[in-house]
């Protein structure tokens, strides 16, 4: 057997899942360059298209956060800044990209065309991809990276609970579409408030999800898989924002002891 089809067989992925992946493909491409074999993310992404087959959906996030700075956003030749998984889907046939500047995602299977058919405005809002995630009961498959840093979806919960150290902002900038057409658009984010020294700290939610067995870890050839319920996960955030100054997430002026 290949050690592709060993890494896939061994994902913990299966038919009909709802799949959010984040990642870093460094180590497990040199893992296979030096096992002589080689790293093809077209195979790997159609491997895991297989294994989830047509009643499942998978999202890559190919987010970019240059329209903050005003710069133009074109739907199909702005990158992903979010790793070269997600670069890759995005040129894949299967995949298409969702509409937001911001906070985009490559979306292949059963659900494509409804996600691509969102008009969210806001990054984290009901009508976001992120609580489709949660609606659906999606997981997040996380691949040789921290929860601190890929773990998006803690703003979705942040910003449907609410908390004090963060605000909607928007921003605004050209946006050229799918067609071609060029507008002038606003979108909005929920970012840190610098003035309550907000910082994201999710050490102790991964520890808490590790030690309590919510979260599934894999060890694969040489990668760290990471399994993430987020249903569940949503409402441990939720308990920490709401009775433990959400310690397990975040630090920020005038959190207590």
């Amino acid at each position: 057997m290949s050690l592709m089809n060993d890494f896939i067989n061994q994902l913990p992925i299966f038919n009909g899942d709802i799949v959010l992946f984040t990642s870093d493909a460094v180590r497990l491409g040199y893992y296979f360059h030096k096992n002589k074999e080689n790293f093809d993310i077209n195979e790997l992404l159609d491997l895991i298209l297989n294994k989830i087959g047509t009643a499942g959906t998978v999202l890559f996030p190919t987010y970019n956060w240059d329209f903050c700075k005003g710069i133009q956003f074109d739907y199909k030749n702005t990158p992903s800044q979010t790793g070269s998984l997600s670069q890759a889907a995005l040129k894949h046939s299967a995949f298409k990209r969702t509409k937001h500047p911001i906070y985009s995602w490559a979306v292949a299977g059963k659900d494509r065309e409804y996600l691509c058919e969102l008009n969210n405005t806001d990054s984290f809002a009901e009508d976001s991809p992120f609580a489709y995630l949660y609606k659906k009961n999606g997981k997040n498959i996380i691949l040789d990276v921290s929860m601190q840093n890929s773990f998006t979806f803690v703003h979705y919960v942040e910003q449907t609970v609410g908390v004090s150290y963060r605000y909607v902002k928007n921003f605004s900038a050209n946006y050229i579409d799918e067609t071609g057409m060029e507008s002038l658009r606003t979108y909005s984010m929920f970012v840190r408030d610098y003035d309550m020294d907000a910082e994201v700290n999710l050490e102790p939610l991964e520890n808490y999800l590790l030690d309590n067995k919510i979260i599934e870890e894999t060890k694969i050839a040489c990668s760290r898989i990471l399994s993430i319920p987020l249903n569940k996960t949503f409402d441990i955030i939720k308990e920490d924002i709401l009775n433990n100054q959400s310690k397990m997430i975040a630090t920020y002026k005038g959190q207590k002891n």
